[in-house]
Parts: structure tokens; C-alpha cells; sequence
């Protein structure tokens, strides 16, 4: 019986894809084991991005808090994210 699949060969762009692939996940690991991220700098922004426009807007007013109470939890939220930002090692 005669096998039909196509074999993959180096030199055929096939295998050179499979590599790349292999090549890829390999430095995503070795990224995470080292504390990094996998993702580039854009890759993160389109996430964060579409994850914002994804979420249901919160309710406009929680009763018995002043429009500065509703507003400090806001900001403390702008602040976190901000330094988890510049606390990443440079890389």
C-alpha cells in the first residue's frame, strides 16, 4: 500500500515553516521562564486594546459615593497599570 501524503523534505518551504515555528514557541518559553513577556510591545497594546473595548461598561454611579469617591478607585487603577508598565525590565 503506497502512502499519499506529500513527504516534507528540507529545503521545502514546509519544513523551513516548521522550524520557524519550533524556533519561536522555544524563545515564548524561554522568555516566560525568564519573567519576560512572549509578546512584543504592539502585540500587547492590540490585546489590552480590544480587551477594553470587549468589556461591559461599568455602571455610571455606585449610590452613596460622591462623584470624587467613584473617581479615586479610578485612578489608583491608571496608576497600577502604569507601573507595572515602567517596572518592567528594559529589553
Amino acid at each position: 500500500m503506497s502512502d499519499h501524503r506529500p513527504r516534507v523534505r528540507p529545503g521545502d518551504g514546509r519544513f523551513a515553516a516548521r522550524r520557524r515555528e519550533s524556533a519561536c514557541m522555544t524563545t515564548g518559553i524561554r522568555q516566560c521562564a525568564a519573567g519576560e513577556s512572549p509578546f512584543s510591545q504592539d502585540v500587547l497594546r492590540r490585546l489590552v486594546r480590544r480587551a477594553v473595548q470587549a468589556r461591559p461598561a461599568a455602571p455610571s454611579r455606585i449610590e452613596g459615593l460622591t462623584a470624587r469617591e467613584q473617581e479615586v478607585p479610578e485612578l489608583v487603577a491608571v496608576l497600577l497599570l502604569r507601573s507595572v508598565v515602567l517596572l518592567r525590565p528594559a529589553g
